[in-house]
């Protein structure tokens, strides 16, 4: 039920990651809750309902991007995924990271 509840903003990628980080995880032939990424296991990150910048406001693309940053650094269990699902190096997003306020 996690994965069919879960966003997957890294696709067909991120799925098979946890795939096969689950497999090789688990203890029986069953994939049970505590084999998954704790991102699968926390709460969505709302869109659209005022709880950050979303497209179309007007915002800098600046805000925008430091708000999906930490919307995938969320979702992800560790800044090499949040890297791959973003599409830039670990350097560029721990740059990116450090920059932007809490």
């Amino acid at each position: 039920m996690a994965m069919q509840k879960y966003a997957w903003p890294g696709n067909l990628r991120e799925l098979r990651n946890v795939v096969e980080h689950s497999v090789i995880l688990a203890n029986d032939k069953l994939i049970e809750m505590i084999d998954l990424p704790d991102s699968l296991n926390l709460p969505a990150i709302p869109h659209g309902n005022g709880a950050g910048p979303e497209v179309g406001m007007p915002v800098t693309l600046e805000t925008l991007e430091d708000e999906h940053i930490k919307r995938i650094l969320a979702q992800t269990s560790s800044v090499d995924e949040a890297a791959r699902v973003l599409g830039i190096g670990r350097a560029t997003l721990y740059k990116k990271k450090n920059k932007i306020t809490p």
